[in-house]
C-alpha cells in the first residue's frame, strides 16, 4: 500500500529494491494492508456463544442486533419448550394414576361405596387425557415452528 511493486513476489517473502549511493544507508518504508475475514457458525444451542459475540467490541451493532433478535426467538423457542415438556410431565402422571385406579377398580367390589368413587376419577382423568393429548398435538406442532424459526434465523445471519 502506498509502497512501489515489489521486484520479486512469493508466497513467503516480498523483495523490493532500492537505490542507495556507496557509503550511505537510506530507509525504505513497506506498508502492508491484509483483509482479515472470521467466519462463525452459530448452531441452535449456541447461546452462551451468541452472547459472547454480543459482547465483543469487533462485533458492529447491526450484528449485535441480530444476535439479541435470536436470543428473542430462542427464548420463544424455550417457552414452547417448557409447556410441552409440562404437558407431557402432566400425560405421565396420569396414565400412572388411572393404572393404580384400574387396580383398585379390579379389587373393589361394585356394590362398595368407593367403586362409584373410582370410576367418577376415572371418568374425568381421561377428559383431561384428551384434553392434554390436543394440547401436546398443537405444541409439538408449534416447537416444531419455533425451532425451524430459530434455525433459518441462525442460517440467515450476516454482518
Amino acid at each position: 500500500m502506498d509502497t512501489p511493486k515489489p521486484v520479486e513476489d512469493t508466497p513467503d517473502v516480498l523483495r523490493f529494491q532500492t537505490v542507495v549511493k556507496a557509503g550511505e544507508t537510506g530507509n525504505f518504508t513497506v506498508k502492508e494492508e491484509r483483509d482479515v475475514v472470521q467466519s462463525v457458525t452459530i448452531t441452535n444451542g449456541a447461546e452462551d456463544t451468541i452472547r459472547h459475540f454480543i459482547n465483543l467490541t469487533e462485533a458492529s451493532a447491526a450484528l449485535k442486533a441480530k444476535l439479541q433478535d435470536a436470543l428473542k426467538i430462542k427464548g420463544e423457542w424455550d417457552v414452547v419448550r417448557r409447556e410441552l415438556t409440562q404437558v407431557q410431565a402432566d400425560l405421565s402422571r396420569l396414565n400412572a394414576d388411572q393404572d393404580r385406579i384400574r387396580k383398585n377398580l379390579r379389587e373393589t367390589p361394585k356394590e362398595a361405596e368407593v367403586y362409584d368413587t373410582y370410576l367418577k376419577k376415572l371418568a374425568a382423568q381421561e377428559k383431561e387425557i384428551d384434553k392434554l393429548t390436543d394440547q401436546q398435538k398443537k405444541l409439538m406442532n408449534d416447537e416444531f415452528k419455533a425451532r425451524k424459526k430459530y434455525d433459518d434465523f441462525l442460517a440467515n445471519i450476516e454482518g
